[in-house]
């Protein structure tokens, strides 16, 4: 034993002269059980608000990966304490089966704890993908479309990783944004799921847990007796759950169990326990320690040599995510808090609005990103979840977060989309049939050569003309330019309403004139709200085009009606399809321009 402490002593130093100079080891602990005769080395995992078993076992250790169904049978046998694998409770903690040990090569292995080291700053490159397939590019293709099919959600790390490989593929590629239709390009052959799971560190230091001694905190003892309690009311138990909220609503990784050591030159190493000193880090690398007990260790500062983007925040002893969160903000250059960002997308104009929106690492030179973070107070004034997809692929997520801290579950959003009122499309073919398809779109008859009669100069005159209704069902007549002189205004004397449309008028003046006629309210190019929050703080979508309102607000089964003459973005369409707000789009010719202009600034 003393010849592996030697060894495992100068593996050690190798490592710190090899290594950079500022390298830090962090020590995670590991629950070894044993199931069917056989040891399984399994990650301590505490469930979290949204936790699900598929979304936990993804990607974690062999087993899982080479045969699901028995990864599960062990994740059952090895967790006696959860009765119903689909109703997990956040707080719970639980063991992951991640690889069976075969031959007892891990000193403590057989206490029931392992700690593993790994090294902070390590250089691990990203290994090249030489199974590059050839693609064609075809209509409406973009390269973020392509490589998110593949590499999954845009904001996520295998996301970012594909997109550099695609860039390496493909060096003739200049701009990400310029692609056309038949150009060949190569993409990464395996997606995420494909690559090959690290092998675990075999490097183990510390065995020093006693046979008896082996209950970890918060799991059920290997012996099955009620697990050891650790700490004060006020301590780790009271923390932990806003430090865990306030790191997802950071997008931050929380470290709260096991050690750090920092070498140091002449002296022991200088160790760091997370259990009474959590690290939050952020994704641009910054990190936070957050001290539970009130006196600070003075010592911690020596860290700030190793990492000089580290902060000790000081928490009251009832702390609250949003206290957290805003003590993490309050550190930034304000050049990086903002409360709005504003982009334009194929003519819409969307403004975000909220408490902070800070910088993240961009994903590539084509999508700037941003975490947009705003306290609620229901579940009503999130932010629907269409939108939030919307927003995530420009570069903005969305974390719209309750106040309190009970009823977490009632944030979750569906996503049902609705079949309601599909889009119309109205064609340019001539200015009648536009009318007519017009009316007809927005849910009004239209009866085409109607008979008339009316009185002009003494005599009694019959003619033919077009029937519809206004918004209050008095009948409208329209009239293409089929009648002359006085004959207008004769059948208005009979007390019947019409309009006359004619060929040369714009497009837009026929739109509004037909609206005007039939009574129904409109407003140019509107500005829809994502949310009805009282706070200013929401999303805001401007679009080139008219909105026919309801007048009658208490029939929600009477649609609102937006005319376009844009293509929107399927979360943009499905957003308003559950607003209840049906969708006219007006398809011109490609030689011409759009009807409606640029959108108006947007002012909340």
């Amino acid at each position: 034993m003393k010849i592996v402490r030697v060894l495992i002593y100068f593996i050690i130093l190798f490592l710190i002269f090899t290594l950079n100079s500022q390298a830090a080891f962090y020590y995670k602990n590991y629950a070894v059980r044993q199931d069917m005769g056989v040891d399984v080395l399994c990650d301590i995992y505490t469930v979290q608000v949204d936790d699900y078993l598929i979304k936990i076992f993804k990607e974690r250790g062999e087993i899982s990966r080479k045969d699901f169904p028995y990864f599960m049978n062990i994740f059952k046998r090895i967790n006696p304490h959860i009765k119903d694998t689909d109703l997990l409770q956040p707080g719970q903690q639980i063991y992951i089966p991640l690889k069976e040990i075969l031959d007892e090569n891990l000193p403590g292995q057989s206490t029931g704890l392992v700690t593993i080291p790994f090294v902070t700053t390590s250089d691990i490159k990203n290994v090249s993908n030489e199974n590059a397939a050839s693609y064609t590019i075809k209509k409406g293709d973009t390269v973020s479309a392509i490589v998110a099919e593949r590499f999954g959600n845009f904001k996520s790390n295998d996301f970012r990783k594909g997109l550099e490989e695609f860039k390496r593929l493909n060096p003739h590629i200049k701009d990400l944004n310029l692609i056309y239709q038949g150009q060949i390009v190569k993409l990464p052959g395996n997606n995420k799921i494909d690559q090959p799971i690290p092998a675990l560190p075999q490097i183990p230091i510390i065995d020093g847990l006693k046979k008896e001694d082996s209950t970890i905190p918060g799991i059920p003892s290997l012996t099955g007796e009620a697990p050891k309690q650790f700490g004060s009311p006020i301590g780790k138990a009271a923390l932990l759950s806003p430090l865990t909220r306030a790191s997802k609503i950071l997008n931050a990784t929380l470290r709260d169990n096991g050690k750090f050591y920092f070498p140091r030159t002449g002296t022991e190493d200088f160790e760091v326990d997370l259990e009474k000193y959590p690290l939050i880090e952020l994704k641009n690398g910054k990190k936070f320690i957050f001290p539970i007990n009130k006196s600070v260790n003075t010592d911690l500062n020596f860290l700030k040599s190793y990492w000089n983007n580290l902060s000790i925040i000081s928490m009251p002893e009832n702390p609250s995510a949003e206290n957290i969160v805003r003590s993490v903000i309050d550190t930034f250059d304000p050049q990086h808090v903002k409360d709005e960002v504003i982009f334009n997308d194929h003519g819409v104009r969307v403004k975000v609005k909220a408490k902070w929106i800070i910088d993240e690492p961009s994903i590539s030179d084509m999508i700037s990103n941003y975490l947009c973070i705003t306290f609620i107070n229901s579940p009503q004034e999130k932010t629907p979840v269409e939108i939030v997809r919307y927003l995530e692929q420009h570069g903005l997520t969305v974390k719209d977060v309750l106040f309190s801290e009970q009823n977490q579950t009632d944030m979750k959003t569906t996503g049902k989309e609705s079949e309601k009122n599909p889009i119309s499309f109205v064609d340019l073919n001539s200015y009648k049939s536009f009318v007519k398809d017009l009316i007809l779109a927005i849910g009004y008859n239209f009866e085409k050569n109607v008979d008339i009669s009316f009185p002009y100069a003494g005599m009694q005159i019959k003619a033919q003309s077009n029937l519809t209704t206004k918004y209050d069902g008095t009948p409208l007549l329209i009239d293409f330019e089929s009648l002359f002189g006085e004959a207008l205004s004769a059948i208005k004397m009979c007390g019947i309403d019409i309009i006359q449309i004619k060929e040369s008028d714009p497009i837009l003046n026929i739109i509004k004139k037909v609206l005007t006629s039939m009574k129904l309210p409109y407003s140019d190019k509107p500005i829809f709200p994502a949310t009805q929050r009282t706070l200013v703080h929401n999303t805001y979508i401007s679009i080139p085009g008219i909105k026919i309102s309801n007048m009658d607000k208490s029939d929600f089964n009477m649609p609102e009606t937006l005319i376009v003459d844009t293509s929107l973005h399927y979360d943009i369409v499905q957003f308003f399809k559950n607003q209840n707000i049906k969708i006219v789009m007006i398809n011109l010719p490609k030689e011409q321009s759009y009807l409606f202009g640029s959108t108006q600034d947007i002012n909340s």
